[in-house]
């Protein structure tokens, strides 16, 4: 148990992991949809902000990237993924995307839903990995995707 507490046991210390240079997301520069409406929101409240800071702090969240939440339509999904993709390749930058259709979502909550299972899911999302750029950026590697 000690283990799952970040503590391996005394004479089995594990060597410090590193990230990959052909998989790491942390060094990218992530593309920052600056017309998105929640952009728009933060600038919109900033005028209106008098504590310096939470200034500082909606300033640092306008430099901030967002990942696009990609709905359960996948011809819209496919689009949003290309324009994304566009934009994040003219900018040299990196796109990211989060799959809101995973099995069993939010617990099934108010905002549940998504896909009747793990092969569902797999189906709905294997052809959205599959799109790739038109002209591709090199700062991006690509995955190879399920099949």
């Amino acid at each position: 148990m000690l283990a799952a507490c970040g503590r391996s046991p005394v004479g089995s210390e594990s060597p410090v992991p590193v990230a990959l240079p052909r998989n790491a997301p942390a060094s990218g520069e992530y593309l920052l949809e600056s017309n998105d409406g929640y952009y728009a929101d933060l600038r919109a409240t900033l005028p209106t902000v008098t504590d310096p800071r939470t200034e500082a702090n909606l300033e640092r969240l306008l430099r901030t990237p967002v990942a696009e939440w990609l709905p359960h339509d996948s011809a819209v999904t496919a689009a949003t993924i290309r324009q994304d993709l566009a934009r994040a390749s003219a900018a040299g930058s990196i796109p990211m995307f989060v799959a809101y259709n995973i099995p069993g979502r939010d617990l099934h909550g108010e905002s549940g839903g998504g896909q009747a299972g793990a092969d569902a899911y797999q189906a709905s999302a294997t052809p959205s990995a599959r799109i790739r750029p038109s002209s591709s950026s090199s700062r991006t590697r690509w995955p190879t995707p399920p099949r």
